[in-house]
């Protein structure tokens, strides 16, 4: 499951585009989403505020969060360790959208080797 989340997260990435406006806004631009980030990761971002004492601009992402500490800490959960910060505040993520994927399937999920002995009882 972290393997196919972090093939996910490294073709999937927030995508805008600039198209021009009409009407009244006419030789203006607007901007258009092209593509999202994966649903998980943005819960995931959502749930690790920066913390800043003075915060940003509301359109920037104020987030703890960094794209190339996520995809190691995928890597390493789907090599069957978690051993750095990020990979533990990342295992209930990947155990989640694995018991997501298993109620959209309808069908018993047998967990990886790997995840299993990750996961607490």
């Amino acid at each position: 499951m972290a393997a196919a989340m972090h093939d996910e997260l490294m073709g999937r990435r927030l995508a805008v585009a600039l198209t021009p406006a009409w009407g009244r806004h006419e030789g203006r631009s607007l901007r258009i989403v092209e593509d999202w980030n994966p649903g998980w990761y943005r819960e995931f971002c959502a749930a690790y505020p920066a913390g800043r004492s003075r915060p940003r601009r509301r359109r920037k992402a104020d987030t703890a969060i960094k794209r190339s500490h996520t995809l190691r800490a995928l890597a390493e959960i789907a090599g069957g360790r978690c051993e750095s910060v990020y990979a533990q505040r990342l295992l209930p993520v990947v155990v989640a959208q694995a018991e997501r994927r298993m109620v959209q399937v309808e069908r018993p999920y047998v967990w990886p080797q790997e995840l299993a002995e990750l996961i607490p009882v």
